[in-house]
């Protein structure tokens, strides 16, 4: 949540969705999940109505994992692509113009960071 807007994902076996919420308007948007992308996930919103996420061209772990935002009168553009076999655990914005996430390995052994990552624009 953040001001006038909030945020959730939704998982299924084949693919998960993000929407957007304006708490004045009692409005709910499903963020366009292109085709080409199994998942979208991990969502936090600004004080904008901006959505940042994470999204995935396959359902499996670290295949082709983005971190994406979506502005509310926009369309959905690639921030960063993280590496191979790497996913997001959890994302946030804290400032205008920087979103912090951590990220895990996919493959074994399975990692966590503890570290925080953070993206500048």
């Amino acid at each position: 949540v953040s001001g006038d807007y909030a945020t959730w994902f939704t998982s299924g076996p084949r693919h998960s969705n993000v929407f957007l919420y304006r708490i004045s308007t009692k409005e709910t948007t499903r963020v366009p999940r292109p085709k080409a992308y199994a998942r979208q996930y991990r969502s936090t919103v600004d004080l904008h109505g901006t959505v940042y996420f994470a999204r995935r061209t396959g359902t499996r772990c670290g295949k082709g994992v983005e971190l994406a935002r979506y502005p509310v009168d926009g369309s959905a553009e690639v921030m960063y692509e993280l590496a191979a076999r790497h996913d997001v655990i959890r994302a946030w914005k804290a400032a205008s113009e920087q979103l912090y996430y951590t990220e895990r390995t996919c493959a074994a052994p399975h990692t966590r960071s503890d570290d925080v990552f953070s993206l500048y624009w």
